[in-house]
């Protein structure tokens, strides 16, 4: 089953506005060819808010985020799911957040479009799994 994260609006936005307001300096500086340099960075940012989404299959979690993380693992591992709005950097393309936690400290922040789906499927592989909302 695929779920696909959340994308938040103010990321968008902040992704719209900080890529406008340089392209604009550059284009009044008259440095333009900048432009070419910074579109395709602000290109895979924006692939990777977009294409980023969770899969489980069996017993395993696959998060894809973009073109460089791509990260499996075993949902029997999982311990406690809390809800989070933390800002650290994760595969996540919203702020509102749950953050899974395996082994012992060990844990992966994410931002499942469809946050309840996700927790029941992920508690019925798991059903020592903890939420904490």
């Amino acid at each position: 089953m695929v779920y696909k994260s959340k994308i938040g609006v103010g990321m968008v936005s902040v992704l719209a506005v900080v890529y406008t307001a340089c392209s604009l300096l550059m284009l009044f500086d008259d440095s333009w060819p900048a432009i070419l340099i910074i579109t395709p960075v602000f290109v895979l940012v924006a692939y990777t808010l977009f294409t980023t989404r969770y899969i489980v299959e069996g017993e395993n979690l696959t998060i894809k985020s973009g073109p460089f993380y791509n990260k499996i693992f075993s949902i029997k591992a999982f311990r406690k799911i809390v809800k989070t709005n933390s800002l650290i950097t994760a595969p996540a393309s919203s702020t509102d957040r749950i953050e899974l936690f395996f082994n012992g400290y060990d844990s992966v922040v994410i931002s499942p479009k469809d946050k309840d789906a996700f927790i029941n499927h992920l508690k019925s592989i798991n059903p020592a799994i903890v939420y904490e909302g």
